[in-house]
């Protein structure tokens, strides 16, 4: 952890269960009070890669607890690719879990932060395979957005992002304004004011991001490479908000676009 006005190093938070390859520190989601460390390809055994979170304390770096999956396909899931804190919930994404005969379908399971119990798990709407749902958690205050870059009602690979209330009751579904086969549409998440952004990084073979009005799903802007650019994909790998702008990522070039004054010219 570091000081953001002076960068000045705070604390290290130290691996507890240190395996080769655990990529310790791949995922990590903070709040006042606790920080959640997701490696979705460590906690190896024999054969496995089944991932895991760590808990810890903010304040003191302590660390607190590890939660693995508590279900018995535990190898190669991707458990703790994603990571989520609202309140005292904490959001686990396993995007490459086994649900029924579905494989990679993914699912996302619900702790109590406190005692670390397990509250509930959520799959996506759809059933099929490879749909790789909870690939991304974003928690916002109406709800978990969750972004399933295979998933689409038509059963190809376009990708969708569902909102799920605080009782873990699907709201909505958001899905790509301009579907295709491979977009990864919602590979990447966040929100600015009442929008959602979202990011799809192979959408028309050069990726795209999509300001979504959170009520209602529709398309308030879309964001593509600039011009001249790069001509392969990749391009809202990451979205964040910046205030009243965006950033989005592109390999080798980070691209920071205004919303309001995009929104203001139509």
């Amino acid at each position: 952890m570091f000081d953001p006005a002076t960068g000045a190093l705070l604390e290290r938070l130290e691996n507890p269960d240190a395996h080769a390859d655990d990529s310790f520190g791949e995922t990590v989601v903070g709040t006042d009070d606790w920080i959640a460390v997701g490696l979705d390809s460590g906690d190896n055994g024999p054969g496995l890669q089944r991932g895991r979170v760590d808990l810890f304390e903010t304040r003191t770096g302590a660390h607190v607890r590890t939660i693995r999956s508590p279900t018995a396909d535990r190898s190669f899931i991707s458990f703790g690719k994603a990571v989520a804190i609202s309140g005292d919930l904490l959001f686990v994404g396993a995007p490459n879990m086994r649900v029924g005969t579905a494989s990679r379908a993914g699912m996302v399971f619900v702790y109590d932060i406190v005692s670390g119990t397990l509250l509930r798990s959520m799959d996506s709407a759809f059933d099929s395979r490879a749909e790789s749902f909870g690939r991304t958690l974003k928690s916002v205050n109406y709800g978990l957005l969750v972004g399933s870059s295979f998933s689409h009602p038509s059963g190809d690979t376009v990708g969708a992002v569902f909102l799920y209330g605080s009782d873990g009751t699907r709201l909505r579904t958001f899905e790509d304004p301009d579907p295709a086969h491979g977009d990864f549409f919602g590979f990447s998440i966040d929100t600015v004011g009442d929008a959602i952004l979202v990011g799809a990084p192979e959408a028309n073979g050069r990726g795209a991001a999509y300001l979504l009005d959170s009520s209602t799903g529709a398309l308030l802007h879309a964001f593509r490479r600039p011009p001249g650019s790069l001509t392969f994909g990749g391009f809202g790998l990451q979205v964040a908000a910046l205030g009243d702008d965006v950033v989005i990522a592109d390999p080798g070039i980070t691209s920071r676009l205004r919303i309001r004054d995009l929104r203001d010219a139509g």
